[in-house]
Order: structure tokens, then sequence, then C-alpha cells
């Protein structure tokens, strides 16, 4: 595996290009002698320089990993907050989602249903179809706020229910009205899912009517 390491200061950082926005899973940073107090700010930039995700970590570990980025995104930087003595910071790897997965990513198109209203009724309606593979890259916090949806509260939630991610219009099991809801069940996230007291957060994209696409091993 390939690494690049940042030239030895007390305010280390290196900012990586993925060339265009791409879905980042994770990202991974190998740092050696972090000490007690020392803090990284790790931050992914849409295409226009915009945050689009920001976590302040401080990990006494070999190798820190932040798990579940989960969001689109062109830049990723990593920079030294607070470090009692000068170091190097080490890039490793950004995970994306490479060629093999169907459909593009920015082919997305994600959309706000009407209470009562499913994914495929939503999409539909808009002259599109909701694309299930698509659902990693919205159930996630940062993707109410990329859609203009303001959360008066925000939950992750492991519940067997089919019409997460959503926002909760009027209250309703367990959540007040204006809470935004993901789901930690990846296979419960559905394009028929509906519920009268919740807005879906749909993955749609356009189509040509009549259109069959199936994956193949190139």
């Amino acid at each position: 595996e390939t690494c690049y390491q940042s030239e030895v200061s007390s305010q280390s950082w290196w900012e990586a290009d993925l060339g265009s926005d791409q879905f980042i899973r994770d990202i991974v940073v190998f740092f050696k002698e972090l000490e007690e107090n020392d803090l990284l700010l790790v931050s992914v930039k849409d295409t226009h320089g915009n945050n689009v995700n920001e976590t302040l970590k401080a990990d006494k570990s070999l190798k820190s990993s932040w798990e579940a980025v989960n969001t689109l995104a062109r830049y990723v930087r990593v920079e030294t907050v607070s470090l009692k003595r000068a170091k190097r910071l080490t890039l490793c790897r950004v995970n994306i989602f490479g060629p093999q997965v169907w459909p593009k990513p920015h082919l997305l198109q994600t959309l706000v249903s009407d209470a009562g209203e499913s994914c495929s009724d939503s999409c539909t309606r808009h002259n599109m179809t909701c694309e299930y593979n698509f659902f990693p890259l919205i159930n996630n916090k940062m993707a109410f706020k990329q859609n203009s949806i303001n959360c008066t509260e925000y939950h992750d939630v492991e519940m067997y229910k089919d019409m997460f991610p959503s926002y909760v219009q009027s209250g309703d099991n367990g959540f007040v009205a204006g809470s935004c809801v993901t789901t930690k069940i990846n296979e419960l996230l559905s394009c028929s899912g509906r519920h009268t007291s919740y807005l879906r957060l749909c993955p749609c994209r356009h189509y040509r009517k009549g259109q069959v696409a199936l994956p193949v091993e190139l």
C-alpha cells in the first residue's frame, strides 16, 4: 500500500483531491506517537470547497480510522489542531465507490417525498425511478443538510421500520417533530416504505422508458 507523509511540523496537514465528487466510504489515517490531548481535524469538502463533513478526533493508537463517512465529496483534509511536539501525518488511503458500482453516484437525484408517500411513488411522480443502490449515499446526517432540511434532532436507529431515512413531520415512534432519522440496518432501506408522519429522503435517477440495465463483469 502506497502512503504519503507530511513534513515534520506542529501544524501538519495533507489534502487529497479526488478529481471530482466521489462517494467516500471511510478515511484511514496512520500516525505515530500521538500523545495525550493531541487533536486532529478531518474534513471533507465538495467541488466548490464547502465542508460537508467534519470530525475532531483524539486517539492515542497507532492507527486511526474514520468509518462510515458515507458522503459525496471531492477534497479530504486532515490537519493537526493541537500537538505537544512536531510530528508527521501519513495518508494511506481514502476508500470510495469503484467502477464496479452501478449506477454511478453522479446520477443521484435526491427528492423529499410528501407525507405518507413512498420513494417509489415520489420518484415516479417526478418522472424518475427510485434507485435502491443509492440509499447509502443519503442514509446519513449530512444528506439532510445538503437538501436544505433543518433537523431539530438527529437519530441513527436500529428500528425494524422501512421508512428511513426520513424527516419527522409530526411526532411519532418516540421522535419529536423536526427530527431527522436514519437507519443502522441497511437491509431495511426500501423504496416502498411509507408513513403518514414522515417525509422520505429518496434516491432517484432518470431513466429511459423500457430501459433494462444489467451489471456485467468487465
